[in-house]
């Protein structure tokens, strides 16, 4: 979860910066939180054990998304 938040916060840092605002304060907070994120991503990574997902199984999923997608989209006025 900690990387979740410290994620959506250097979004959050990352859009301000884009929008022109350049106060050291922000700048200083993206730098101290990409700094945590990092550490954390690498704890977490070298934790993770990963599972491969089979292909037919990833596609079923982002065909049904599509298709509820299309049938929504039709549905609505």
């Amino acid at each position: 979860m900690r990387l979740r938040y410290c994620g959506t916060c250097l979004r959050m840092l990352d859009a301000e910066l884009g929008a022109g605002n350049q106060t050291p304060a922000i700048r200083a907070e993206r730098a101290r939180f990409g700094a945590r994120f990092d550490d954390w991503f690498t704890g977490a990574e070298a934790d993770a054990t990963p599972t491969p997902i089979p292909l037919r199984s990833l596609v079923a999923v982002q065909l049904g998304a599509a298709l509820l997608a299309a049938e929504s989209a039709k549905r609505k006025p």
